[in-house]
């Protein structure tokens, strides 16, 4: 990071956090406990990347969403939904593109 870079903050909304739990949720009902735990750091720490680089992500594959300055990122196979406004990073949704993808739209 720069001297002039400024970092911005995050925040994982009440969706987004229940999406992770979910996620994790699907894991351990196929008695994959660590994977689920390994999954879930892995998501929660890319996401932390997006403080200092907000504008990691891309295009959604929804214009209504990009029209609104939405921006997604790819996470293994899990699609982040998120914004910046001002300077905090605002995590909307976290889901498993291919099963999901109807989520999107919410």
């Amino acid at each position: 990071m720069t001297d002039y870079a400024i970092r911005t903050g995050l925040k994982i909304l009440p969706q987004a956090w229940h999406d992770l739990l979910e996620i994790g949720f699907v894991y351990s009902r196929q008695g994959k406990r660590l994977e689920a735990s390994a999954v879930t750091y892995s998501i929660v720490s890319k996401l932390k990347e997006l403080q200092d680089f907000a504008m990691l992500g891309n295009k959604t594959p929804l214009s209504s969403l990009n029209e609104k300055k939405y921006l997604m990122l790819m996470i293994d196979k899990y699609a982040c939904i998120y914004r910046k406004v001002e300077n905090t990073v605002y995590i909307y949704h976290i889901t498993e593109l291919q099963r999901d993808y109807p989520k999107l739209m919410k």
